[in-house]
């Protein structure tokens, strides 16, 4: 049960550093945090890797990231 725990984590760390990877230079724009606008690149590196895994663990379970640009 704990390989399994520690490869589920090892995969959303991959996911959540290819997520960021992609985003990096990117205009992407997160969605409101409960009624709070969030500037993703004026965040810390910290932040911006927590928001990164939460979205790794979004798209591992099946639930839709919808893209949104300043376009």
């Amino acid at each position: 049960m704990g390989i399994l725990l520690g490869f589920l984590l090892l995969l959303v760390h991959w996911i959540g550093c290819l997520h960021y990877l992609i985003i990096q230079n990117s205009t992407w724009i997160p969605p409101m945090y409960d009624g709070v606008d969030i500037n993703f690149y004026k965040l810390g590196l910290g932040q911006q890797y927590a928001i990164s895994f939460y979205y790794a663990i979004l798209l591992i379970v099946g639930n839709e990231i919808i893209p949104a640009t300043t376009l």
